[in-house]
């Protein structure tokens, strides 16, 4: 099973990394998925994300951009006061033991605090979506964990709004 989540996250990179979308598309709900929403559209990025919202107030967004090749994910919480907008915070990733070095890009309009994390590395989101718990330590050694639960299916999911978004 794993063999084929593998095959199926790298060739839908492929495919994605290699459309370009040209026409114009309206932000829709696409899909609900184990726990997770999949929008369709182009007012967060040109393409797919999935989003939830947890217990404590993180709101998440993951996905995968097209123009970078690079997997992100954007974590939004009132309790983020601390971040500055335009800032980058140095972070240690952990996935279930899978660890990458990364920036999280601060975003703190007043309405909404968090950051943005992105990688190039495939192996980042075959760990999202294959894996149960991902953890993010700060320079201070602050830590926040967040539940993968239903990632696989959504990334899944997204991979499927991905294929319809460019067939419009």
């Amino acid at each position: 099973m794993l063999n084929r989540i593998s095959c199926l996250v790298a060739g839908g990179l492929t495919l994605l990394s290699s459309l370009a979308a040209t026409t114009a598309h309206a932000e829709k709900l696409f899909l609900n998925e184990s726990g997770w929403e999949i929008w369709q559209g182009d007012t967060i990025v040109e393409g797919c994300t999935i989003e939830k919202e947890f217990n404590d107030g993180t709101y998440v967004l993951m996905g995968f951009d097209s123009q970078t090749s690079e997997s992100y994910i954007q974590m939004f919480n009132d309790d983020f006061e601390d971040v500055e907008d335009g800032v980058n915070y140095p972070v240690r990733i952990d996935i279930d033991g899978a660890r990458y070095n990364g920036e999280a890009y601060g975003s703190n309009d007043g309405e909404y605090v968090g950051f943005e994390i992105a990688q190039n590395d495939l192996g980042f989101l075959l760990d999202l979506a294959n894996k149960n718990t991902l953890t993010l330590t700060d320079s201070s050694g602050d830590s926040y964990s967040l539940s993968l639960a239903g990632t696989r299916n959504a990334l899944g999911g997204m991979m499927a709004c991905f294929e319809d978004f460019v067939s419009q």
